[in-house]
């Protein structure tokens, strides 16, 4: 079961537990990961880093579906609403929040990087889902260790020929904002 680290300050990324994506279309195998965490009083972060066949060329101002996408699409019950909340990020940082299917918001501070090394081109995206922004769809949000969130997080790629559509937990369909597509992450 995938786990969220639950920490009283800023966590040094690079030593929280890594997540691997797993579950694979086609038959392209490509290294796909995410570090997570839940900052008391200062929101979610993600940290999503993907590895690529070959540099990605794409339109640095828009986001689109053929971009080199990474997603985290969740919902956490038993609030006062059952709101799936999705970010879509590409790897010049631009990214759309939506809320149950509608755009919400786009984050202000998304650190990206870009990079090569012995396996190959990769790209990553740093960001936090803010408590601001989870009290302002969850009304208010709180969450302790021991607490589950259902959801899952997908890497993709449309528009080359190494097509892919990664994903942490198993995928029913390859819609991001589907339910059925959901597994239950602990945060820790």
């Amino acid at each position: 079961m995938p786990s969220i680290t639950y920490c009283q300050r800023y966590p040094i990324t690079d030593i929280l537990p890594v997540t691997k994506g797993r579950y694979f279309s086609e038959n392209l195998k490509l290294l796909f990961y995410a570090r997570m965490a839940y900052i008391d009083g200062a929101g979610f972060l993600f940290d999503l880093m993907k590895f690529e066949k070959e540099p990605i060329v794409g339109d640095d101002a828009n986001l689109s579906d053929n971009d080199s996408l990474a997603v985290v699409s969740f919902t956490y019950t038993g609030l006062t609403t059952d709101t799936t909340l999705t970010v879509l990020i590409n790897s010049y940082g631009n990214n759309q929040v939506y809320a149950d299917k509608s755009k919400f918001m786009t984050l202000p501070d998304v650190n990206t990087y870009k990079g090569n090394d012995e396996q190959g081109w990769y790209w990553g995206v740093r960001f936090i889902l803010t408590k601001e922004l989870l009290d302002t769809i969850y009304d208010p949000f709180t969450i302790l260790p021991g607490s589950n969130i259902r959801g899952n997080i997908y890497a993709s790629l449309n528009n080359s020929e190494y097509a892919h559509f990664v994903s942490i937990a198993p995928f029913v369909n390859q819609n991001i904002l589907d339910i059925d597509n959901y597994t239950t992450f602990s945060v820790l």
